[in-house]
């Protein structure tokens, strides 16, 4: 759909590519896999955020 689409330019830009670099060189299960990284990513800054909102400090994944 037109979210995949976003997310296509989205990822070329971050690696450098044209789209159709990138769709000519990932594969589906890479791709799924980076949308998934992105994901989890957005979900860890949001509850950071939400952590400092209510001033429970903002502690990451990787400072645990």
């Amino acid at each position: 759909a037109n979210n995949d689409w976003l997310f296509m330019f989205f990822l070329a830009k971050e690696l450098g590519m044209t789209v159709r670099q990138l769709a000519s060189q990932l594969t589906q299960e890479e791709l799924t896999g980076w949308a998934a990284f992105y994901e989890l990513k957005a979900e860890e800054e949001e509850k950071v955020m939400d952590r400092a909102k209510t001033g429970r400090g903002a502690r990451t994944m990787s400072s645990r």
